[in-house]
C-alpha cells in the first residue's frame, strides 16, 4: 500500500495491519460508511492541496497546471 494512501486511511480511522506488500484494513461494520466518507474526503483534500501547491504562474504570466500523470504519481498510482 502506498504510504500516502496508508496515512490517509489511518487519518480516516482505519486500523492497518501487515507489511507494505500486503495490508489488512480492520474496520467495524457500523463504522465502515463513516470511514469511507472520511477517507474519500481526505483524498479529495489531498488532490486540492497538490493542485494548489503545483499550479501557478511564472514571472511572464504563463500559467502552469499539473498534468494528470503528476497527480497519479503523487498518489503512487500506476497508469
Amino acid at each position: 500500500m502506498n504510504e500516502l494512501i496508508r496515512q490517509l486511511a489511518v487519518q480516516a480511522g482505519a486500523e492497518l495491519h501487515g507489511s507494505a506488500g500486503f495490508t489488512n484494513i480492520i474496520v467495524n461494520q457500523r463504522d465502515a460508511d463513516d470511514l469511507m466518507i472520511k477517507f474519500a474526503e481526505l483524498i479529495v483534500r489531498e488532490c486540492a492541496r497538490f493542485l494548489d501547491e503545483n499550479s501557478g504562474a511564472d514571472e511572464c504570466g504563463n500559467v502552469r497546471h499539473p498534468e494528470p500523470e503528476e497527480l497519479l504519481k503523487h498518489f503512487g498510482v500506476d497508469e
